[in-house]
């Protein structure tokens, strides 16, 4: 089954305008960081995924106690033609909300940003608890394994909200997963 790794809230007051920067590396499958969330049952997932269509998408997904509601998918495939652009390298997305509902994601390539995507939800998105999500569904051969660091919470001003690096074996700020030797949440 599903795993959620996260953190506790970031702040008492609701955040509606903030960017999250994070450093990720797909082992296997799928790479999913959450933010916005609630609980483990009401959160958003931006995933990437190597598998359902053989080469690299983003699956942004909303958890809202009754399951999971896919947002439309983007294709990478201008920014990683093929899985092996992106497996076991060092990615570095960005996931910045405006306004609590207006969602751009990006990439960050030799220093360029790349925008993927701009959406605006039907809700609001305030910050939340962040973490990441890992699924394994044994008899399917279903197992996602991602490497995450650098994570970086901004709000508009640039002030930093939060922000871990994973450099201690010793993480107050997150429950589950494994301290790397390199340094890295592995989930």
């Amino acid at each position: 089954g599903a795993q959620f790794i996260g953190r506790a809230s970031l702040d008492k007051q609701p955040v509606i305008d903030y960017t999250i920067d994070v450093d990720l590396v797909v082992v296997n499958g799928k790479a999913g960081f959450c933010f916005s969330g609630k609980d483990t049952d009401h959160y958003l997932l931006w995933q990437i995924d190597l598998d359902k269509y053989g080469r690299p998408y983003l699956r942004p997904q909303r958890y809202n106690g009754g399951g999971q509601a896919i947002q439309p998918e983007i294709d990478l495939v201008t920014l990683y033609p093929t899985n092996e652009d992106i497996l076991n390298q060092l990615v570095h997305m960005r996931i910045r909300v405006s306004g609590g509902n207006e969602v751009t994601t990006s990439f960050v390539i030799d220093g360029t940003e790349q925008v993927v995507d701009i959406r605006t939800l039907d809700f609001e998105a305030d910050l939340g608890k962040i973490g990441f999500r890992q699924y394994t569904k044994k008899g399917k051969n279903i197992l996602e394994l991602a490497k995450y660091d650098n994570i970086r919470v901004t709000d508009l001003e640039g002030n930093i909200l939060f922000e871990d690096d994973f450099n201690s074996p010793i993480n107050p700020n997150f429950y589950g997963g494994v301290h790397t030797d390199d340094g890295m949440m592995f989930v």
